[in-house]
């Protein structure tokens, strides 16, 4: 079994973000990540698994712009998420 899980993580690329935000933002980032991704149509969007429960926005939270930048293109992503 391990060496099946190695040869899979060969075949993605994991995305790294540091950040210094507190940690329900940080949730809140996550939930709009994973909302674009969802949104994107094809392949894209059918891959991650849906039944995980991310923390968005809730109503009583001001909206903040999350910008987003990579050296390489992220596909599904945007360039700013309304977190």
């Amino acid at each position: 079994m391990r060496n099946e899980i190695a040869e899979l993580t060969y075949m993605y690329r994991f995305m790294i973000a540091v950040t210094s935000c507190e940690k329900r933002l940080r949730k809140r980032i996550e939930a709009a990540i994973a909302d674009a991704i969802y949104k994107t149509p094809g392949i894209i969007g059918d891959f991650p698994d849906k039944n995980v429960r991310y923390q968005a926005r809730r109503i009583d939270e001001l909206p903040l712009i999350c910008e987003i930048k990579s050296s390489q293109p992220l596909l599904g992503l945007p360039d700013k998420l309304m977190v």
